[in-house]
């Protein structure tokens, strides 16, 4: 059996790129994704969250079967279907029984190609959409994400707005202005797919073949728009917001990090493990939270892209304590570019994260995200069987060059504070 990590690329109908994963026969479950050029950086200005409620709205129903009838099929299939929209793809992926494997082809192209958008759903989906970005104004840690991002990428960026728009912007969209969304943007020729089955390759391309073909043929592929992202804020260090009634404080530093085909992927990956990603042993959950006690969470992620992306350390404290866990993630993440990591914490870190990998494989849908990445980011087929080799070849010196060279802000990183009485570090 090919190994899990080492995707196999095909073409189905010539032109549609296909990005197989192979699991052993006695999975049993099968999961297949259609990822189309239908993200939000195709959002007009002033209509942002058009992607994201289109593709919210595959699952309201197909011109063929209703919302309530979509779902009986699906529980009784013992399938599931689930849809999301981002800066750099919209995703429908539906998972179920190996056995029905082609029907569950069949009913996802249903379900990409032929939506119904009834008005009533719409109206639904609009308010839901709403609803949670206007909770998202009230909670300090998605509240201070937010802003982080809207200070980072400039207006008009994908990842500027959150992907559900505003509130504004998503109250005016209408049903026919999803309607020809989709008709521009769910496209056979905009089309990739991911799938893991333990299947041959042969007939999960027959079975991707026939479905298509008997879909009526589109527009074409839209060229994705190009965006550049700042190479430095452009403006004050440390941004404060205020939340009435909140008995928490969140702490967010961060800045530009490169897109995800950059060379330097696997040392600042290492270097963020290092820094707050790797559960108990990273520094922030040993400073901040084991050896302090200051913190409700303390960590750090590291999202990189496809035109760019980025990096931040986060915290969620007591008012009372919020300025001195500030300064230990200002201290920890300058850390990185200060100093070279140790031998012996780098292959700490490094066995833990490589000996968490083969984990990724427990079940088909985790396996799965693999071929999703590989296949939303161009990334070779083979990315991850290459993966824990380029993991081990980073050296302490490499992390703290790719931190100083690659790591916007890691030195002056901006800040955002995000609570009931935010204070500003001392510098």
């Amino acid at each position: 059996m090919r190994n899990p990590f080492d995707l196999e690329r095909r073409d189905v109908l010539g032109s549609v790129p296909l990005n197989l994963q192979r699991l052993p026969a006695s999975s049993g479950i099968s999961v297949i994704s259609w990822i189309g050029e239908a993200s939000t950086a195709y959002d007009v200005r002033g209509k942002e969250g058009t992607a994201a409620l289109t593709c919210r709205l595959l699952k309201s129903g197909t011109q063929h079967r209703s919302k309530k009838d979509l779902a009986k099929l699906l529980d009784r299939w013992a399938a599931t279907l689930s849809v999301e929209a981002d800066g750099d793809a919209s995703t429908v992926e539906i998972r179920g029984p190996t056995v029905i494997e082609d029907r569950l082809v069949d009913l996802l192209c249903e379900v990409v190609f032929e939506p119904a958008f009834p008005a009533e759903e719409v109206s639904r989906a609009r308010r839901i959409s709403i609803e949670r970005l206007r909770r998202e104004l009230t909670q300090p840690a998605p509240l201070s994400e937010r802003r982080f991002l809207e200070a980072l990428f400039p207006p008009g960026h994908p990842y500027h707005y959150s992907p559900l728009g505003t509130v504004r912007s998503v109250g005016q969209l209408t049903a026919k202005q999803l309607r020809e969304f989709h008709r521009k943007h769910y496209t056979i020729e905009g089309s990739r797919f991911a799938v893991t089955t333990s299947r041959d390759p042969t007939e999960v391309v027959r079975a991707l073949e026939r479905s298509l073909r008997a879909h009526p043929p589109s527009e074409g592929a839209l060229e994705r728009p190009a965006f550049s992202a700042r190479k430095k804020f452009p403006g004050p260090a440390v941004l404060q917001y205020r939340i009435a009634g909140s008995q928490q404080v969140s702490l967010v530093v961060g800045g530009i990090a490169p897109p995800i085909v950059d060379p330097s992927r696997a040392p600042l990956e290492l270097a963020h493990e290092v820094l707050g990603s790797r559960p108990i042993l990273s520094r922030l959950f040993q400073v901040v939270r084991e050896q302090n006690g200051l913190a409700y969470y303390a960590d750090s992620s590291l999202h990189m892209l496809r035109e760019a992306g980025y990096w931040l350390a986060t915290a969620g404290t007591a008012t009372e304590t919020s300025s001195q866990v500030q300064n230990l993630l200002l201290r920890e993440v300058r850390r990185l570019g200060e100093e070279k990591v140790a031998s012996s914490e780098l292959d700490s870190i490094r066995n833990s994260l490589l000996g968490s990998l083969p984990l990724l494989l427990d079940t088909p849908p985790s396996a799965h995200t693999l071929a999703q990445e590989v296949t939303i980011y161009g990334l070779p087929p083979d990315h991850f069987l290459r993966w824990p080799d380029a993991l081990r070849r980073v050296t302490p010196q490499e992390i703290r060059s790719a931190v100083q060279e690659h790591l916007g802000g890691w030195n002056e990183p901006l800040q955002v504070i995000a609570g009931p009485q935010p204070s500003a570090p001392k510098s």
